[in-house]
């Protein structure tokens, strides 16, 4: 049988609003902090467990927050969602994991019964956020682009972006390709936009190979169909890590190899890219500390929804491994 508030309250001689007013955190009403310890520590050796439905009756909370990610089948944003969820540990609030690309996802945003959202890379339009009765939820978006009317923990590419590129180059590439998915950030990003200008280089030839999603098997089918039309380019930037291990995979089942034939840089840093052999350059991305940030941020916009909205700049960096560094090109 579930242990109520009443319990609580007849075995500590409180009263029921006491033992309510504390496990529902009100810090308003003269309660002492000894009897505040005493009915936590009373909850839970009682096992006691909230009722959600009740709960958000009496405080319009129902303190369940949605992380909305293009796919689960990416490393990354699952290494955002487990960064987000060791983030919020400590706090009563749960997650619903949404996912746009999934056959699975028929729920629309609006239908979800939380209290707010973090949003990683989707251009989803803000009405599907709203909640049915039209209000706006707390949200916090993380992507490398900002968006408006949002919290916002962005992350800095250029620099990372741009020697990445540069790297390539060094290395002896001539010829550069740029795996980018459909799902993956918006097109005017600061890693494409640094593949973009590349077009202006002396000597360097440039491509962009479309991906229609974020699974690894539609960018190993985008990778065959290229190098089928157009043979192999000398380099390869990755608009995520998941996309570059997925690239690797299709070319060595056609005979070409990474680093000596090909080199490939992702972007990310996700722990599977640096663990495959070899090891991915990448343009790593602060992913723990961007998760927390994200879940602060939130926090703050659920306490005080009328604050002016805050972005959070994370630079990356890119990290260099054997995919890159072992480019030989033919004299």
């Amino acid at each position: 049988m579930a242990v109520t508030l009443r319990d609580i309250a007849k075995q500590l001689g409180l009263s029921h609003a006491t033992v309510s007013f504390v496990l529902n955190g009100r810090t308003d009403m003269g309660i002492t902090e000894a009897t505040r310890l005493r009915v936590v520590e009373a909850a839970q050796e009682l096992g006691y467990k909230p009722n959600r439905a009740a709960r958000a009756l009496t405080t319009g909370r129902t303190e369940m927050v949605a992380v909305c990610i293009p796919s689960s089948g990416d490393s990354y944003y699952a290494s955002l969602l487990n960064g987000i969820q060791n983030a919020m540990a400590d706090s009563p609030y749960e997650v619903v994991v949404w996912q746009a690309a999934s056959d699975l996802t028929r729920k629309p945003l609006r239908d979800l019964n939380v209290d707010g959202y973090i949003a990683i890379d989707l251009g989803i339009p803000d009405e599907a956020f709203r909640a049915n009765d039209g209000k706006k939820r707390a949200g916090v978006n993380i992507g490398l682009v900002a968006r408006a009317g949002w919290d916002n923990v962005t992350i800095d590419v250029k620099e990372a972006a741009r020697e990445a590129f540069q790297h390539l180059i060094n290395v002896g590439c001539r010829r550069i390709a740029y795996l980018r998915a459909s799902s993956a950030g918006e097109p005017t990003d600061a890693l494409y936009k640094t593949f973009i200008s590349l077009k202006e280089t002396p000597g360097i030839i440039t491509d962009e190979i479309q991906c229609n999603g974020v699974d690894r098997e539609r960018a190993m089918e985008a990778i065959r169909d290229y190098v089928a039309k157009w043979g192999p380019p000398e380099g390869i930037v990755c608009a995520t890590d998941s996309l570059a291990i997925a690239a690797k995979r299709a070319l060595s089942e056609l005979g070409v190899r990474t680093p000596s034939d090909v080199a490939i840089i992702g972007s990310g840093g996700i722990e599977e890219a640096e663990y495959s052999w070899p090891p991915i350059s990448t343009i790593r991305h602060p992913i723990a500390e961007i998760g927390q940030t994200a879940w602060n941020l939130l926090v703050h916009r659920l306490e005080w929804p009328v604050d002016q909205f805050s972005e959070e700049v994370f630079k990356a960096r890119f990290v260099p491994r054997e995919s890159s560094l072992g480019f030989r090109r033919p004299r």
